[in-house]
């Protein structure tokens, strides 16, 4: 069955049992959707905070084992590719930070400049209840490449890794993608600087 597992075991133990983690409504949307998968991502400084990613897309904050619904996802993460382009990572320190990768953005809009679609910010829960809410505001609305929360330029599309990678004293982002491997040295906090 698909969806999100926990469990307190031993997982190399043949009789670790596994629990389903709810992911409410949202995850009933996901049911809907043929072939779907869910990218996990641990914060590495909290590990009682994990981040899901799937089609749709749609994202959860699970704190524990309460999954909560991160909204304000960018419409075009995915394409038609969410099964093959999928990923997220955690900032190392910033619990936070995420960063979502994707298929492709058109930067500029309308043009034929296909960039890796690679958003990253802050995931909060305003008053502390509801929803969460990803960083993801356009300037322009129907172009994701104007929203602050967009780093993908000059990456080539179809993106399949993410990781925050602590060098010194500053954090980079690396990529893979099926244009080769990219990193942000300020950890995907500028757009341009790849």
């Amino acid at each position: 069955r698909s969806g999100v597992y926990v469990s307190s075991g031993d997982p190399t133990n043949p009789a670790t049992t596994y629990s389903p983690v709810s992911l409410g409504a949202f995850g009933a949307a996901l049911a809907l959707i043929q072939g779907s998968r869910i990218s996990l991502a641990a914060a590495p400084s909290d590990a009682s905070v994990v981040y899901a990613l799937a089609d749709g897309p749609l994202v959860w904050r699970i704190d524990n084992v309460t999954a909560t619904p991160v909204v304000q996802i960018p419409a075009d993460l995915f394409t038609a590719q969410a099964d093959y382009d999928q990923t997220i990572a955690v900032h190392p320190t910033r619990p936070e930070r995420i960063a979502l990768g994707g298929c492709f953005t058109v930067v500029p809009a309308g043009s034929s400049n296909f960039n890796a679609a690679i958003f990253v910010a802050s995931v909060t829960r305003p008053g502390g209840v509801g929803n969460y809410r990803f960083g993801f505001a356009p300037a322009t609305a129907g172009d994701s490449s104007s929203a602050d929360a967009y780093v993908g330029v000059g990456v080539h599309a179809d993106v399949h890794m993410l990781r925050f990678v602590p060098v010194g004293g500053a954090v980079q982002l690396w990529t893979g993608c099926d244009g080769g491997v990219f990193r942000s040295l300020r950890g995907g906090d500028h757009r341009r600087r790849w």
